[in-house]
């Protein structure tokens, strides 16, 4: 499992470097306007990311134990994508302490993972 080191983007812009996915899964520190970018290159096959729970169950004013599952996100195959990839952001309930998120694949080949910072301003 590797950390991968979060990208700051500037009001100039960014060339965002890609990491490969690794076989045990990826890790990040997120908080404050945190985007993960993956492109899934293989030219058919779709790949699963998942990104585990940290909150379970989470407590709210509407229910005292909800159950928190985890992400599992399709990264379509480079093809059907368009070459855009998969971009989104994650939530706290699936933010670990010291601010870790833990990511995992069904199969990491032809993965690769920018993670970045976007001004707030």
């Amino acid at each position: 499992m590797a950390l991968i080191d979060v990208q700051n983007i500037t009001k100039a812009g960014a060339a965002l470097t890609y990491t490969a996915a690794a076989a045990g899964g990826d890790t990040f520190q997120n908080g404050g306007n945190i985007i993960v970018h993956v492109i899934n290159a293989h030219a058919s096959t779709a790949r699963t990311l998942t990104i585990t729970t940290v909150s379970t169950p989470l407590s709210t004013a509407e229910s005292e134990d909800l159950i928190v599952a985890n992400i599992a996100i399709t990264l379509p195959s480079y093809a059907a994508s368009s070459q855009l990839g998969s971009i989104f952001r994650v939530p706290e309930s699936h933010t670990g302490s010291g601010g870790i998120v833990t990511m995992t694949y069904d199969d990491e080949s032809d993965v690769t993972i920018a993670i970045a910072r976007i001004p707030n301003k």
